[in-house]
């Protein structure tokens, strides 16, 4: 696991704790750090949870991959009675995308 993966690990688990918020965990495909977010179907996820994974400079995915921007750059859509968003690390993304071609 990197350092980067654990530090994201951690940062879940905290965003997980917060009032609105009913999972969170970290993820690593071949060329993404990610970090799931669920919040009830019917709400957003909170502005501070926001702000926290910026500050560990986690952005919407679909924002980071040019789909999408604003309020809309971490959904990821409905699971059951939940909405997920997904946040990417690109700076752990360009260094994964880099460790791939090896």
């Amino acid at each position: 696991m990197t350092g980067c993966h654990a530090e994201h690990d951690e940062l879940a688990a905290d965003v997980e704790g917060h009032e609105g918020v009913e999972a969170a965990w970290a993820a690593e495909s071949f060329t993404d750090q990610v970090l799931f977010v669920e919040v009830p179907d019917d709400r957003d996820v909170p502005d501070a949870v926001i702000d926290r994974l910026a500050a560990h400079g986690l952005t919407g995915a679909s924002e980071a991959y040019g789909i999408a921007s604003g309020d809309d750059s971490s959904s990821a859509g409905p699971v059951g009675d939940r909405h997920q968003h997904r946040f990417v690390d690109p700076e752990a993304s360009d260094w994964l995308a880099g460790r791939a071609g090896d």
